[in-house]
């Protein structure tokens, strides 16, 4: 009985978990790397959050914070401003804007300035479900009175418009509306080259650190982009903040 209990606790603790449905073992592991975190066993903490993200694929806000806590104070701060960039993504909080642009400017990184566009991407992958299901509703609406009035031999030319506009809105809004990627270089001294290849030509240089748009994938490359420069790195020279 007590067993059942403290999971049950656990479970509510840790309702926030995301991008994932979460098992018993998650979060136990999760409070297990809190409770490490807290008694300032910080490597051994950090191992067990990073065994939750790559093998687990499960992540909380207060968690990505420890991590970008940590990597800071190794001096890892690609690492940190990728667990911060993760945090905005995933919680839409501004307070950490300021964090993420005192650490890129004290190591002369770029890419940090962020723009409304972003935020209200990021409100709206927050918030995917209810966008969701408020298009699914104007759909089945539209679509409702367009059969009714059909059916009583009345125009129902106008619903069938919005029915068409509804339903092209809600195909661009999750396919390819605000979907934006960025990058965190994670690489020493790289460049960008002019085209996807070993042989093209070094056009950027980038620091470990900067954070680019990413743009379509082509084998192991992105095309990326710096203040309208465009070039190609390889994927594994980055560290991905999905606009998912």
């Amino acid at each position: 009985m007590q067993k059942k209990l403290k999971f049950f606790v656990l479970l509510i603790t840790y309702s926030l978990i995301i991008n994932t449905s979460f098992s018993q073992e998650k979060v136990q592991l999760l409070s297990e790397a809190d409770s490490l975190f807290e008694s300032g066993s910080y490597t051994k903490s950090l191992n067990l959050y990073k065994r939750l993200i790559k093998q687990e694929g499960a992540y909380t806000p207060k968690m990505l914070l420890n991590m970008a806590f940590i990597t800071q104070a190794e001096g890892a701060y690609a690492e940190a401003l990728y667990y911060l960039n993760l945090y905005y993504k995933h919680t839409s909080d501004r307070s950490v804007l300021e964090k993420m642009e005192t650490l890129a400017q004290d190591n002369n990184l770029s890419g940090y300035t962020f723009t409304d566009y972003e935020y209200f991407s990021n409100v709206f992958h927050k918030y995917k479900l209810v966008f969701f299901s408020i298009g699914a509703l104007l759909i089945l609406v539209t679509l409702g009175l367009s059969i009714y009035k059909k059916q009583r031999k009345e125009n129902a030319l106008i619903p069938f418009i919005f029915l068409i506009l509804f339903s092209i809105g809600n195909l661009w809004l999750f396919n390819l509306g605000f979907q934006r990627t960025y990058g965190i270089v994670q690489t020493v001294n790289l460049y960008g080259t002019d085209s996807p290849s070993a042989g093209g030509k070094r056009i950027q240089k980038l620091q470990e650190g900067d954070r680019i748009l990413l743009g379509n994938t082509k084998d192991i490359w992105y095309k990326a982009e710096v203040d309208e420069q465009f070039f190609y790195v390889r994927k594994n020279n980055l560290l991905i903040v999905n606009g998912e």
